[in-house]
């Protein structure tokens, strides 16, 4: 039994190299499509990201994927508030001296509390933010464009599905940078093939719909007690 158990461990040490997690590390505290309270979830959008990238990319090179100036755009979008569709927010103006949930790390809070003097109130993911609108503790969530068009659409939403324009003044940009600047150019043609392939967009795709319904899963547990 010993010697089995060595070379079990012996094989073991042999396959880690090939199991290992993807070489990236996160920058930033912005977190788009946050489906999961976890600080750093198991299985997420730039675990998703990363792992593509990687696929196609120089083995063994790494890279930073999040918030950071510089880098490969991967995910944009433009700042949106969704709000009751019956007594809810008119327009942007009407939600001074107001709360509106939000993400924790977004840019998107200190672009709408200094324009229009909102209050934000930070939740642990973007599903708990979209929760806390349905909760009544704020008149607003404001999130990504992306997933707020999606979730006005839906059905389970019919209270909630009047959508404030986007602001031009406030984008969220998720990045990837090489840990080599050489490597950047390289870097790019994997980028523009993932969203030539239409792979970019049905990942993003996959966790609008994640989100949505970790929300949906929130407030069904909720109603239960």
């Amino acid at each position: 039994m010993t010697r089995w158990l060595l070379t079990l461990l012996m094989l073991c040490g042999l396959c880690a190299p090939a199991l290992a997690e993807p070489g990236y590390r996160l920058v930033g505290d912005y977190r788009p499509l946050r489906a999961s309270d976890q600080a750093v979830p198991a299985d997420s959008f730039e675990q998703q990201l990363a792992a593509r990238l990687l696929a196609q990319w120089q083995p063994g090179s790494a890279l930073t994927l999040g918030a950071q100036p510089e880098g490969a755009v991967l995910y944009a979008s433009r700042a949106a508030a969704l709000t009751a569709g019956e007594g809810g927010l008119k327009n942007w103006a009407a939600l001074r001296g107001q709360p509106f949930c939000v993400t924790a790390g977004s840019p998107h809070a200190e672009t709408v509390a200094r324009l229009y003097g909102g209050q934000p109130r930070a939740y642990p993911s973007t599903a708990h933010a979209l929760n806390g609108l349905k909760l009544g503790e704020c008149r607003a969530v404001v999130e990504d464009e992306r997933l707020l068009r999606d979730i006005a659409g839906l059905p389970e939403w019919r209270r909630y599905n009047r959508l404030l324009p986007p602001l031009k003044t406030s984008v969220a940009e998720l990045r990837a940078a090489p840990a080599d600047p050489a490597e950047q150019a390289a870097l790019e043609k994997v980028v523009a093939t993932l969203r030539k392939s239409g792979e970019l967009d049905s990942l993003t795709q996959t966790w609008v719909h994640e989100v949505a319904f970790q929300a949906y899963v929130l407030a069904d547990t909720l109603d239960c007690h």
